[in-house]
C-alpha cells in the first residue's frame, strides 16, 4: 500500500513551518509512484513561503507486489523499521519479502537496488498464502490510517462501509440459521444507527463530489436519492417497520448498494485488487 504520514516541516532556508505529508510506504508497481522515486521527487518538499524545494531525508518503504520485493530507504536509523520487520515476520513469515526487505542508507544505492530487484524478481517468487497475508496486513494498516485521517472529500472512508456491511450481514446469517445468533432489540437499534449514518455519509459524499457510482455509472442525482432513501429506511428516530423476510431483502439490497461504492474507497479497492492478484 501507499501510506502517508502528516508532519510539520520547517523550511531549511527561511524557517517557515508548514504541514506536509510524507510517504512512509510507496507502491512502486504503480508507474507514477515508481517515477516519483527514480526522478527524486518522492517526499519532495516545497516551501509555501519562499518557494525553496528539497527532497526530505525521511525513511520509507518501497514495495512491488507484482514482482514481490520490498526495499527500505533508511538515511538514518529508524527504530520503527525494526518493529515493522518483526510484525512482518509474525504475520507473513520470516522468509516473506517484506520481512527480508534490505535497508539502504544512500539514495543512489537505494534506487540502484530497486532497478536490480526489478530485473531479478519474477511474479512467482511468493506463494498464495503469503501474498494474501501481506495484502491483509496492508489493509489493516490502511484501516488504522483511516481512523486517524478521518473523512475526505475525494475518497470514501472504509470504516463506515465495512461496519455497515458487517452489521447487515449478521441478521441474514441469523435468519438462515433459524435464530441461532439470537439478536435482541438493542442490536437492531445499533444497526439502524450505523447504517443510517453510513447512507447519510455516502449520500453527502456523492452529492458534494458530483461523482457517478461505480459499475452502473448512474447519474449523480439518482445515486444521492437512492442513498438518501436507504437512510430513511434505517433512520432510528421515526422507525419504519416490515416483516422479517422483507428486512432480509432490504439488508441484502443495502449491502449491494453500499458495495457498489467500493471503487471510490481506495483502501478497500486496493486490498481487493491485491488479494485477487495474490491468488492468480
Amino acid at each position: 500500500m501507499s501510506k502517508k504520514m502528516k508532519a510539520n516541516i520547517t523550511c531549511s532556508k527561511c524557517r517557515n513551518s508548514q504541514d506536509f505529508y510524507l510517504y512512509r510506504t510507496l507502491w512502486i508497481e504503480v508507474p507514477e509512484n515508481r517515477d516519483l522515486v527514480l526522478s527524486d521527487k518522492v517526499n519532495y518538499f516545497k516551501c509555501n513561503s519562499c518557494g525553496y524545494e528539497e527532497r526530505l531525508q525521511f525513511p520509507f518503504l518501497c514495495t512491488n507486489s507484482e514482482k514481490k520485493y520490498a526495499v527500505w530507504f533508511e538515511p538514518y536509523h529508524d527504530a520503527q523499521i525494526d518493529i515493522d520487520r518483526e510484525l512482518y515476520k509474525k504475520h507473513s513469515g520470516e522468509n516473506s519479502y517484506f520481512a527480508r526487505a534490505p535497508r539502504i542508507k544512500d539514495w543512489d544505492e537505494f534506487k540502484k537496488m530497486i532497478l536490480e530487484l526489478e530485473k531479478s524478481k519474477s511474479e512467482g517468487d511468493v506463494n498464495v498464502s503469503e501474498g494474501a497475508s501481506l495484502a491483509f496486513q496492508d489493509f489493516i494498516d490502511e484501516i488504522k490510517g483511516s481512523v486517524i485521517s478521518g473523512a475526505s472529500a475525494r475518497a470514501l472512508n472504509p470504516i463506515p462501509i465495512l461496519t455497515s456491511i458487517l452489521f447487515l450481514f449478521i441478521p441474514m446469517v441469523d435468519f438462515l440459521t433459524d435464530g441461532d445468533i439470537d439478536l435482541d432489540e438493542g442490536y437492531f437499534t445499533l444497526l439502524r444507527m450505523i447504517v443510517f449514518g453510513t447512507f447519510g455519509y455516502l449520500a453527502w459524499f456523492y452529492f458534494q463530489a458530483r461523482k457517478k457510482i461505480f459499475l452502473f455509472k448512474m447519474q449523480n442525482e439518482i445515486v444521492v436519492w437512492a442513498l438518501a432513501f436507504g437512510a430513511m429506511l434505517f433512520n432510528p428516530f421515526i422507525q419504519v417497520h416490515f416483516e422479517e423476510e422483507a428486512w432480509i431483502l432490504i439488508d441484502l439490497l443495502s449491502i449491494l448498494l453500499i458495495s457498489l461504492c467500493v471503487k471510490d474507497c481506495p483502501v478497500i479497492y486496493r486490498f481487493l485488487n491485491r488479494a485477487i492478484k495474490s491468488i492468480k
